[in-house]
């Protein structure tokens, strides 16, 4: 299978390592102000697809970045919705974990 420029696409199994990566990228566009109106500039696209492939040595494409950030977006609203109003937990800044007492986990659990 090719992607739209041509490039072969290659199935892609992401790291939280390179989740870390990802979001660096995607900060540093966005203080750059490749973003516009919520839309990633096509100089934003390029300047990750660039930096990841650098930093991650793997072929990086604009779909992976954007599938990429598909899921991400879509695994931090299913978190947020299941604990915005649950006022039994705190986020942790030193685990970058959701943190409460056990029996409140095993009663969420259930």
């Amino acid at each position: 299978m090719k992607t739209s420029n041509g490039e072969k696409a290659c199935q892609l199994k992401w790291t939280e390592s390179m989740d870390t990566t990802l979001i660096e990228a995607l900060s540093y566009q966005q203080l750059e102000g490749n973003r516009v109106n919520g839309t990633w500039t096509t100089t934003a696209y390029d300047n990750m697809v660039n930096e990841l492939r650098e930093k991650l040595n793997y072929p990086i494409t604009k779909a992976h970045i954007m599938n990429r950030q598909k899921t991400l977006k879509k695994n931090f609203n299913e978190v947020y919705d299941m604990f915005k109003t649950a006022s039994d937990f705190g986020w942790s800044v030193d685990t970058k974990l959701f943190e409460t007492e056990p029996e409140v986990w095993k009663a969420k659990i259930e």
